[in-house]
């Protein structure tokens, strides 16, 4: 299976959810999956942001920015693409490919609801106020984390069917034989939502 993560890293506003997705990513290749990743950039790729890449997801080449509109043209190659969010750029061009691809899968991993500590924040806040609902409706499945639900009421909100609503890292001695290990429980996800896309 081939998946594509796009992960925001717009300047430091989505450092946390770029450490934890690039660290998601590396784990699928342990699991056999062939994983791949662009990122969301707006500015110039730091150092320090090559640097926790590289410690993070060491088998993994951090490009840094690259023209959406040019990457966009590949994603035909991939069985899913992985948009996490909150997100800041791309939404028409993932929009776009989600229609004009309903054989494959666009999967969304929400994780958590987006602070906004200065002006320039609040544009990203607005983009996803505007955006989310039509992702998530667009998207086959929609992904929040066990351990945020507090931290993402606004995301929960956001999803009007609850079927399409995945919960990763789930607890459960009976049912879960990973307990909660989230890239497990993603990687149910993508195969439940490719044999649902298939039948």
């Amino acid at each position: 299976m081939k998946v594509l993560h796009i992960i925001p890293s717009a300047f430091n506003y989505f450092d946390d959810i770029r450490r934890e997705a690039f660290a998601w990513l590396e784990e699928e290749n342990n699991f056999g999956l062939q994983s791949e990743v662009i990122t969301l950039e707006y500015g110039t790729t730091t150092k320090k942001e090559e640097s926790e890449v590289g410690v993070t997801a060491p088998s993994r080449q951090f490009l840094g920015q690259q023209p959406i509109s040019e990457n966009a043209n590949s994603w035909d190659r991939y069985d899913i693409i992985n948009l996490h969010c909150p997100f800041f750029g791309a939404a028409s061009q993932i929009i776009s490919w989600a229609q004009a691809n309903p054989n494959k899968a666009l999967v969304v991993t929400y994780h958590n609801d987006f602070r906004t500590p200065d002006f320039f924040s609040l544009i990203i806040k607005f983009y996803n106020l505007y955006y989310l609902p039509k992702v998530f409706s667009i998207a086959k499945a929609v992904c929040f984390l066990v351990n945020r639900r507090s931290q993402s009421r606004g995301g929960i909100s956001t999803l009007k069917n609850d079927k399409k609503a995945f919960v990763l890292g789930q607890i459960s001695d009976e049912l879960d034989i990973h307990k909660t290990d989230i890239v497990s429980d993603l990687i149910l996800v993508y195969n439940n939502t490719t044999l649902t896309n298939t039948n």
